[in-house]
């Protein structure tokens, strides 16, 4: 079966009782998902719950998705939680809908990718729901409160790999999870601050005194915590992405980068306050001789210190990781999308998604 964009957004459209063939609506970016999409929709079936496949026509790069008659929500968390291959699952945004982080074959291009469920009563009797306003506005509610979008900060000594690394990451989350947007170090929404292309060298910059210091890192923070209500909290609610290479906590690692000669308890206690609370933390790492062939902007003593404060930082930090770069990009990445999808699995159970409004 085949419906249109609109039909998508207006999931009541959609005829459950209609005959579709799921492995012909995946596209190749989804096609690793085939075995459990399809065995998604034959446990629905062969427990007598209403469901079919669809997707839209207007698109090429379409997520497959099951339409599922609202009352057999429960049967499908059972199914979800059941099959291995379901890593995790989210509500999307706003909207009445859910997504499910499916693991793929080892002949997939792609390590994950998803399945989309809408709640679809029948296409046979449109009728307006009368609390339809009330759950509208319960669901909006939710997702403003609790906004299940992803907030990555990586961190790490020049030299490491960032630039690569967060380029192919954003390349496989905009591909996994939507729409995906990466900032470098501070979001500028007090001052606008261009972005440092100069090979200079980051200490080389003259320092502040101590008072100036102290007001500047207020400022950072205020700048910090205003940049993520106004541009990346709204992001969240829609369940889309945030990618940060370097942001406020970085000053604790290196003040020396960023000019700071103030009193180090300053910037740990600021820390605390600076939003958000669930950032993901990916911290990039490798060997000094590893990073000096590829940047001699720091001495070897000083990436010593460096290497050893980030390792510290990330043993105190709830969602954190530390990822080796002395190999491949694409097995840097796969790994940090493990952990990525491991942190989305803990995140909420599928009982709880909006699907059973």
């Amino acid at each position: 079966m085949t419906v249109t964009g609109q039909a998508l957004t207006s999931p009541g459209n959609v005829d459950l009782d209609e005959p579709s063939e799921a492995a012909a609506i995946l596209s190749d970016n989804h096609a690793g998902s085939t075995s459990t999409f399809q065995t998604i929709l034959a446990q629905l079936k062969s427990q007598g719950i209403r469901c079919s496949a669809v997707c839209d026509s207007q698109e090429d790069n379409t997520e497959p998705c099951i339409a599922i008659h609202p009352v057999g929500v429960g049967t499908l968390h059972d199914i979800c939680d059941n099959l291995k291959q379901v890593k995790a699952t989210r509500t999307l945004g706003i909207s009445n809908e859910v997504q499910a982080i499916v693991e793929n074959g080892k002949g997939s291009k792609h390590r994950y990718s998803t399945i989309r469920f809408i709640a679809a009563p029948t296409c046979k009797t449109v009728k307006r729901d009368p609390q339809s306003g009330i759950k509208n506005a319960l669901r909006r509610a939710r997702a403003w409160l609790h906004p299940n979008g992803l907030f990555c900060i990586v961190l790490g000594p020049d030299g490491v790999g960032k630039s690569t690394t967060i380029q192919r990451l954003q390349s496989e989350l905009q591909t996994l999870l939507g729409p995906c947007t990466k900032q470098r170090w501070r979001p500028g929404v007090i001052r606008k601050v261009a972005p440092e292309t100069s090979n200079r060298m980051p200490h080389a910059k003259l320092q502040r005194g101590s008072i100036a210091s102290m007001l500047s890192l207020l400022g950072l923070a205020l700048d910090f915590s205003i940049g993520y209500v106004a541009l990346a909290y709204p992001a969240m609610v829609r369940s889309e992405t945030f990618i940060f290479d370097r942001y406020f906590h970085d000053l604790l690692i290196d003040p020396k980068r960023y000019r700071y000669a103030g009193p180090m308890w300053l910037p740990r206690y600021v820390s605390r306050f600076v939003p958000p609370r669930k950032a993901i933390f990916i911290i990039l790492d490798a060997d000094e001789e590893v990073i000096l062939r590829r940047k001699q902007e720091l001495p070897l003593h000083e990436l010593k210190r460096q290497r050893k404060a980030y390792r510290s930082f990330s043993s105190r930090m709830l969602n954190s990781m530390v990822v080796s770069t002395d190999r491949a990009v694409d097995e840097i990445v796969s790994e940090i999308m493990d952990k990525i999808v491991g942190t989305l699995s803990t995140r909420g159970s599928f009982r709880a998604a909006s699907l059973q409004d």
